[in-house]
């Protein structure tokens, strides 16, 4: 391998681990966010506890949606890099991602501007005119339009997965199998998506077969982009 060669492989490999970095920081506030408020804050079916546990956890609210803000400028973060590493090897692909990234972000944003008024609404800051019963249940569907919005986002967080994929395959630099796990997550993450829209009664183990290839392959791929950043092989065009 000459200077040249050998420049452009540690620069690939920095950018590769600099591009896990992002991708563990945006996982870690991202898990925060998801598994705290439906487990602990929602209650299905009943407005009147929901309310109460608002009122009750309001910080861990005001922090989940601190992690969420966080944790989609991470995305962003995360998928510029990833375009910046795989542009040279597909720029059809890599600016597609990049679109899949951008137009879920206002989607999360909207969702947890909803969570705020429906904490808001829950200290009686807001529909001081509604009786209590009527406030609990505007908070109730305030939480469940944000639900909504999440499932959509969900939709475009397989949709991202697929041209990474892609890429990691085409590339020749990073791992093949990588590549095709995050396409078979990517197609998890939307079939769970639209069973969650056409079935009002979920079921546990499809929830759970379709959480699994996606958690798969996003944890292989921040361990392998972090320890190993690239192959270190070249590839036909360098970035």
């Amino acid at each position: 391998m000459n200077f040249t060669s050998s420049f452009f492989a540690d620069s690939r490999r920095n950018t590769a681990r600099y591009a896990g970095l992002l991708y563990l920081l945006m996982a870690v506030t991202a898990a925060f966010s998801l598994l705290t408020m439906p487990s602990s804050i929602i209650v299905k079916g009943n407005a009147t506890q929901t309310v109460q546990n608002l009122l009750a956890q309001e910080m861990t609210v005001r922090w989940v949606m601190l992690s969420h803000f966080a944790s989609h400028g991470f995305f962003l973060l995360l998928v510029m890099t990833f375009y910046r590493l795989l542009k040279g090897v597909n720029d059809h692909a890599a600016r597609l991602m990049v679109t899949f990234v951008a137009v879920q972000v206002p989607l999360i944003f909207v969702g947890e501007a909803l969570n705020f008024c429906a904490l808001l609404s829950a200290k009686g800051e807001l529909l001081q005119s509604f009786s209590p019963p009527e406030r609990a249940d505007t908070i109730m569907l305030l939480l469940k339009i944000r639900s909504t919005l999440w499932i959509g986002a969900q939709v475009f967080w397989g949709l991202w997965l697929i041209p990474l994929g892609q890429l990691f395959y085409a590339s020749g630099f990073m791992p093949r199998v990588l590549g095709i796990t995050l396409i078979v997550g990517g197609v998890s993450y939307i079939v769970q998506s639209a069973y969650v829209l056409l079935f009002p009664v979920l079921n546990p183990m499809l929830i759970t077969i379709t959480n699994t290839p996606p958690s798969i392959a996003e944890i292989s791929t921040i361990l392998w982009l972090l320890i190993m950043g690239t192959t270190g092989k070249t590839s036909s065009s360098q970035p």
